[in-house]
């Protein structure tokens, strides 16, 4: 007999082995893609931080400058909430000129997780951290984190 062709079996099983490296490709791209934005965040943060550093050391607008975390608020984004870290121009978050601010929200399920201050401030020449060295994360929504790293010569990283 002279059979041409394949038997339901067969397609139903090569139709399953495709279906599971897919969804295997697909979970493998869907962490890559949170660990990215994790990654390309913690360097945005990390950026912004040093600009702070750096308008307080060169005088820039003739103040001192800082960085606040703002978790969950309207400020941020309306309809994200996920929260922002604001440069801003002195050391005063309450009374501060808006204006100056500089804004990175945090998107793509990326979110602050706070430690004990909400503030930090540099020394107008020194760039010096007012307090001692701090720390907050950044957490994604798959578990994966980032701590941010400010120590008080106002050298700023991030670690895994």
């Amino acid at each position: 007999m002279n059979k041409k062709g394949f038997s339901a079996i067969e397609l139903v099983i090569v139709i399953a082995a495709f279906t599971l490296v897919l969804s295997s490709v697909s979970s493998l791209t869907v962490e890559r893609t949170y660990t990215d934005t994790l990654t390309a965040k913690s360097r945005e943060v990390v950026d912004i931080i040093e600009q702070a550093r750096n308008y307080s050391m060169s005088g820039y607008y003739g103040d001192k400058w800082s960085i606040s975390l703002v978790p969950f608020d309207s400020y941020c984004d309306e309809v994200e909430r996920m929260g922002c870290i604001v440069l801003f121009k002195g050391s005063d978050w309450i009374n501060r000129d808006s204006t100056y601010d500089r804004i990175v929200k945090l998107n793509n399920g990326i979110y602050i997780l706070e430690e004990d201050k909400d503030v930090f401030s540099f020394n107008k020449i020194s760039g010096w951290l007012y307090n001692d060295s701090a720390s907050f994360s950044l957490l994604s929504d798959l578990g994966d984190s980032k701590e941010v790293v400010i120590e008080k010569t106002g050298l700023v990283y991030y670690t895994n």
